[in-house]
């Protein structure tokens, strides 16, 4: 570990669930309860939203493209923007939300992944690009629950819960994402191997 990390972890606060909604909270344990992964490979009924994948080096690609990291950033400014817009105040507190949520995201990941069946599930050899996937994703899936009183999961985040908790890995998105928020997620599928 580096001395940034190392000065990162003694600065970010401890981790308390309870200062999460109860919408985040009981995401948490139904994430927690579920063998991630489980799923993978295995055949799916395939709705007009996913595109299946083959296999892992695909899966790998698809997370790792640029339409992914789009949009997975449009649904956290599909967030974001709806909430500075409608409800500042509630807003401000976004930080303070990711200060508290990250450790806790983080620890579920590390858990999550060392465990012998997602072990079994994952090659030994997978990118950096699938850890960071994971935890973006649900990152990004909690804090969409820790403001659904104000704004709605988005179509994006409720495709994503819906295949981890399948016991899938959502790797990314096939096709276009708007820049203008307007039909976002309409145009493309979630990606799911």
């Amino acid at each position: 570990m580096d001395f940034i990390e190392s000065l990162k972890r003694l600065w970010t606060p401890p981790a308390n669930p309870e200062d999460l909604s109860s919408s985040t909270r009981a995401l948490l344990a139904r994430l927690e309860a579920v063998d991630w992964f489980a799923n993978v490979g295995m055949p799916m009924d395939v709705g007009p939203d996913i595109q299946q994948l083959s296999g892992w080096s695909e899966a790998i690609e698809v997370c790792s493209s640029p339409q992914s990291e789009d949009a997975a950033l449009e649904a956290q400014n599909e967030l974001t923007m709806k909430l500075h817009a409608r409800h500042l105040q509630a807003y401000q507190a976004w930080n303070s939300k990711v200060l508290r949520l990250k450790p806790i995201v983080v620890k579920l990941v590390a858990t999550k992944l060392a465990a012998p069946s997602t072990r079994a599930s994952v090659p030994d050899d997978i990118e950096r690009a699938f850890g960071d996937s994971v935890r973006w994703d649900l990152l990004g899936l909690c804090m969409s629950y820790e403001y659904e009183h104000l704004v709605p999961v988005s179509k994006y985040y409720t495709l994503v819960e819906e295949q981890y908790l399948a016991g899938r890995f959502p790797c990314g998105w096939v096709g276009q994402v708007p820049d203008d928020m307007a039909g976002s997620f309409e145009l493309g599928k979630l990606a799911v191997l």
